[in-house]
């Protein structure tokens, strides 16, 4: 039994794309996973994963690392905050609360951030619900006991801090009101059960940095399972490197690229032009004109700087990597970090090494001011690619930042060594 074996049964259970995750990462997990269970057989291990749900479960929960923190990516919330009454308006009718969906909903800061959302938007309770899946019960554990450390609340404005949260010892816990205002549930967003764990529509779908981690054919599940679970004139939320794919399926984006915000176009466009029905015909009126309000031009945003025609499906066998590379730099140099991100995701189709794709993913992160996400999508890069001299010095301008000297001074000798090696070589032709 190869450890690969099990790896690809994870795969198959999470969805997960082991280049995209670290094949280092998923078989450090495994064998983490093998010695709490004092198991060293990997044949005796796999057959208890496909038979015991338990294990695969802390199997996963070994996988699962979260990185999130309150309100993170700020414009998100802003936009949300910014629009909700006039949505909630519009979307729901008399009584009818305002329901989002958060999955991956991990420690709890994202969900915990749309409730906060929500009130400062000038919603009570009761006028809305939050509903938060996560495949790993630990994180959910974590979340509903809403208790958080300072690091939760890094880049995030000290009012939230101070108006929802009461400190305890070196933590804070969440008011008891806003953490009941938030319904946590397990489960597993690609699994065939899902839609029937949740029996409603959501009128917003935050589903943010999950696809980057999925192959293509499971993106596309992903996103069918949302769109069945999104209310016809809904919002979805995703990462800044989840947006390559929507645009061909429909999605355009609300108020501009860099909310990372899409509205179900097409749908709303049925709504609008053919429906029969006079009560869903002029609700459907009356939505499109509270997002003509909002500055949003759906019927006729303008072509992307990548047109329909170049989507992925035809732009990938078509462009080299270097083309690919170029183009970012280009798009880098401009600050147009969505459209570099989704070239970013052209890249990571390519088949082969996705070092590049990881290292450019961290200098958007890094250009954002995203330090976690940087380093995380750098400390890839170097895995797939370890002579990556400009990741590493990245990765010690990170680690300064942190505080953490020692790291940076690491990275800086492993970049100094690789520069030293290079210019050798060059020299010896």
């Amino acid at each position: 039994m190869k450890i690969e074996s099990i790896v690809g049964y994870l795969q198959k259970q999470m969805g997960m794309n082991p280049d995209a995750v670290g094949f280092y990462t998923m078989k450090k997990a495994v064998y983490t996973a093998m010695l709490s269970r004092d198991l060293d057989d990997l044949d005796e291990y796999y057959q208890l994963i496909q038979s015991n749900g338990e294990a695969l479960q802390g199997l996963i929960d070994a996988v699962v690392i979260p990185e999130t923190s309150f309100f993170r990516d700020k414009k998100p919330f802003k936009v949300l905050k910014d629009n909700l009454r006039q949505l909630y308006r519009m979307l729901c009718s008399d009584g009818e609360p305002l329901k989002v969906l958060s999955v991956p909903s991990s420690t709890g800061e994202e969900p915990y951030s749309i409730a906060m959302t929500c009130l400062e938007a000038g919603l009570n309770y009761g006028e809305f619900e939050i509903h938060a899946c996560d495949i790993s019960q630990r994180v959910l554990d974590i979340a509903q006991r809403g208790l958080y450390s300072e690091y939760s609340f890094r880049g995030s404005h000290t009012t939230y801090q101070q108006r929802y949260f009461t400190p305890k010892g070196h933590f804070f816990q969440i008011n008891d009101q806003l953490r009941k205002s938030v319904n946590f549930f397990q489960g597993n967003l690609i699994s065939d059960q899902f839609t029937s764990q949740v029996e409603k529509k959501f009128h917003i779908v935050f589903c943010r940095n999950l696809l980057i981690y999925f192959d293509k054919p499971t993106k596309c599940k992903a996103i069918s399972v949302v769109e069945s679970l999104l209310h016809d004139e809904g919002l979805l939320v995703v990462g800044h490197a989840d947006t390559a794919i929507l645009p061909s399926l429909g999605y355009k984006p609300f108020l501009d690229q860099f909310s990372f915000t899409y509205v179900k176009s097409h749908n709303q466009q049925k709504a609008v032009v053919t429906t029969a029905n006079n009560v869903l015909m002029e609700k459907g009126k009356q939505v499109m004109a509270a997002l003509v309000a909002a500055r949003t031009d759906i019927a006729a945003s303008p072509p992307s700087p990548v047109s329909s025609e170049h989507n992925e499906e035809t732009m990938l066998p078509n462009s080299s990597i270097a083309d690919v590379v170029q183009e970012i730099e280009a798009l880098l140099s401009k600050k147009d970090f969505a459209q570099a991100t989704s070239s970013c995701q052209m890249l990571m189709e390519k088949p082969g090494d996705n070092s590049t794709a990881h290292h450019y993913l961290g200098r958007i992160a890094f250009l954002q001011g995203e330090m976690p996400v940087a380093e995380k999508q750098f400390k890839k890069a170097v895995y797939l690619q370890p002579n990556d001299e400009k990741a590493l010095c990245f990765l010690a301008k990170i680690s300064k930042k942190q505080g953490d000297d020692a790291a940076a001074l690491r990275y800086q000798q492993r970049a100094n060594r690789i520069k030293a090696r290079t210019l050798s070589a060059q020299e010896s032709l």
